[in-house]
């Protein structure tokens, strides 16, 4: 069969060819990128909401760590503060140290201090001596010598740290304005 078409409606309809071979391509471009895009949001909403998830739950952590460490160091300053304040110079009452040196003066040959502590609850302050003493009569000297100072107002030593003769081991409770 012969071709009838002129050599210009050749080109023109090649031309068209070409054209609609291009926009053929184009659209299926289109529509695949389309089809990618809508296939992979999903997994980026999904992604994103774990993404901020773990955001919270990060500050969460560091808020919990930073509040604990602050409890730890808020603790660690009240210790300190208290026992500063049990260790400072107070006008209207006698140095803790005074008081140790007193009850340490008063004790007698024959009687041994083996610790000296002492409990402040609220208005009640108390020294507590625990030692050892030889005999029996040095422990009593003791405890009347301590009774002499004004500072203290109640010496309690149990009568069961007097039922041994020699070699006692004993624990006196001393109550004062201190």
């Amino acid at each position: 069969m012969r071709n009838l078409l002129p050599q210009e409606d050749k080109e023109i309809i090649y031309k068209e060819y070409r054209m609609r071979i291009a926009i053929v391509s184009l659209l299926f471009l289109f529509f695949t990128i389309l089809i990618a895009i809508v296939s992979v949001m999903p997994s980026y909403f999904i992604s994103e909401s774990k993404k901020r998830a773990v955001e919270k739950y990060s500050e969460v952590v560091k808020k919990s760590i930073t509040e604990k460490e602050n409890s730890v160091s808020n603790d660690i300053l009240f210790t300190t503060k208290e026992k500063l304040k049990l260790l400072a110079f107070d006008k209207e009452h006698p140095l803790l140290k005074n008081i140790f040196e007193i009850i340490i003066s008063d004790k007698p040959d024959g009687v041994t201090i083996n610790g000296l502590s002492y409990n402040k609850l609220s208005n009640n302050k108390v020294v507590i001596v625990v030692g050892k003493a030889d005999k029996r009569e040095n422990l009593l000297m003791f405890k009347k010598l301590l009774e002499r100072e004004t500072l203290f107002t109640e010496i309690f030593l149990p009568v069961s740290d007097f039922a041994l003769d020699r070699d006692i081991e004993f624990t006196i409770k001393i109550s004062g304005n201190f």
